[in-house]
């Protein structure tokens, strides 16, 4: 497997270069996938930290070459450069290697194996989160994604964990968030505040709406109150197809609003219709997206807040849909917005598969694909033993009506597979 060095600018002055492989993807091999934790795990957890009382605190960290700390479990030999191998030579790779096909999972099990010596406990439902019990109390949750760690516990516990990590890896501390600590770090580039009285702030990632904005040449235009108009005034051009060079940036920049997106509830019915229209966008397509921006640029000041809140007894989601919103195919979309108290945890636009025949029919698959993400979630706190009662709510009454009976009923037509969710609720 041919090597090369990877280098990337670090800071002023400052340069990285990291020795990397180049084993590519010739052959279908089910023992590489190493998985990320979704977001909901770390939105619960700084949820957690606002609930539990205000002597709660965040921690994160940062493991320096995470993966070779792992070990290769098969054989698997490079070709070195000349400064670092005699000519005619070739190097055994021993650690996993960054490039390696297997070094996202076995740095992943290395870190499992480190961690439940010291009596931590791993999920089954997400591989990527552990907890820590003393006396059957739930000391510290730990969540980790790639080489970075992100914990919730009291001060005291999170420095004990700081303390483990250092004995497993290389660590280094970036933040340890909350009263009488630190009042802000970054975690995935997401930013996290402590506001004393208030509780914690989340700032999605603006990064790329900058870029987005600067490559489309409005970074200096004004905002606008709304991302998307309906019904609004079409130049006589609208329909017509963008040029090859615009298509690359529109895809592009549609890309990079998606992950923007991900944290922003208002903005992912609008993400999701510019996605629609990635093979063949149109000059609409592209005023759309130029609003969409603007739009950004004027709230990339907008946070989540996870205020203080008594610890509460319910999970609840809410589930919408648009029935036939969409006049090309006439399919439905669902939404939906999961609470936990007063904390948004989790928010969704898609698409339905099917053609649903009534405003009725659209709610229930809605409501289907709600509980499926609410039982997810309850399932892994399960796991910790914390135990929530979970609700979804509805504001169609045909839907609430098909979700309490057993079978298809009058509307023959609904898929069965959407059924299950029936038996569920008995």
């Amino acid at each position: 497997v041919r090597v090369k060095w990877v280098e990337g600018q670090r800071g002023p002055g400052l340069v990285r270069s990291r020795l990397v492989c180049m084993q590519f993807n010739f052959s279908l091999r089910g023992d590489c996938f190493a998985g990320t934790p979704p977001l909901v795990l770390v939105k619960c957890i700084l949820s957690r930290a606002a609930s539990l009382g205000q002597d709660r605190v965040v921690g994160i960290w940062d493991v320096s070459c995470a993966f070779l700390h792992a070990k290769m479990d098969e054989v698997l030999f490079l070709r070195l450069p000349e400064s670092l191998c005699p000519p005619g030579y070739r190097g055994r790779c021993l650690s996993a290697l960054y490039g390696s096909r297997r070094a996202g999972l076995l740095w992943g099990e290395e870190v499992a194996v480190q961690l439940k010596k010291r009596g931590f406990k791993r999920s089954r439902g997400c591989g990527q989160l552990y907890w820590y019990e003393h006396e059957g109390t739930l000391v510290v949750v730990l969540v980790v994604h790639g080489d970075d760690f992100f914990a919730e516990g009291k001060r005291k516990d999170i420095d004990w964990l700081g303390t483990v990590l250092d004995a497993c890896f290389e660590t280094k501390l970036k933040a340890i968030i909350g009263a009488g600590a630190d009042r802000a770090g970054e975690f995935l580039h997401r930013r996290i505040s402590f506001v004393m009285g208030r509780g914690f702030e989340y700032q999605p990632d603006g990064r790329h709406v900058v870029q987005v904005a600067e490559e489309l040449g409005i970074s200096e235009a004004s905002s606008v109150p709304t991302p998307w108009v309906v019904g609004a005034n079409q130049s006589p051009d609208a329909l017509d197809l963008v040029g090859s060079e615009e298509q690359k940036l529109y895809s592009s920049s549609v890309g990079s609003m998606i992950y923007y997106s991900i944290d922003r509830v208002e903005l992912q019915w609008t993400v999701r219709s510019l996605a629609k229209t990635l093979s063949a966008p149109t000059e609409l397509c592209m005023q759309r997206l130029r609003r969409l921006v603007r739009y950004c640029l004027g709230t990339l000041h907008y946070v989540l807040l996870f205020g203080f809140q008594h610890n509460p007894r319910h999970l609840d989601i809410f589930a919408d849909a648009d029935w036939a919103g969409d006049a090309r195919d006439r399919k439905s979309v669902t939404c939906g917005v999961m609470l936990l108290g007063k904390h948004q945890l989790e928010s969704y636009s898609a698409g339905q598969q099917v053609i649903a025949l009534s405003s009725g029919e659209a709610e229930f698959y809605s409501c289907t694909k709600a509980i499926a993400h609410l039982l997810f979630l309850l399932y892994v706190l399960k796991e910790m033993r914390v135990v929530y009662r979970g609700r979804c709510f509805s504001d169609s009454s045909a839907a609430r009506g098909m979700l309490g009976r057993l079978g298809s009923g009058k509307v023959r037509h609904i898929h069965t597979r959407f059924l299950w969710v029936q038996e569920r609720l008995r």
